[in-house]
């Protein structure tokens, strides 16, 4: 199950083209891939944010934006 869902990934990036002007887009879409697999794994185990939370943390990840934790 866990080979289709990353194939499946890496087939819509591929064909959405999305990283078509880069250099290693073959090396860069496994790497993505990889890393939504991994972040979907952990919110299922832990379930702390809501879907729509997860979904804005991983467009903030895929969009280059990291938020450091407030101090306190």
């Amino acid at each position: 199950m866990r080979r289709a869902i990353i194939e499946h990934f890496c087939f819509i990036l591929e064909n959405e083209q999305i990283f078509k002007d880069y250099e290693n887009e073959d090396i860069m879409i496994p790497y993505i891939t990889y890393g939504l697999i991994g972040i979907v794994n952990k919110w299922l185990n832990t379930k702390k944010e809501s879907p729509e939370e997860m979904t804005e943390i991983t467009l903030d990840f895929f969009n280059g934006q990291f938020h450091k934790k407030e101090k306190g």
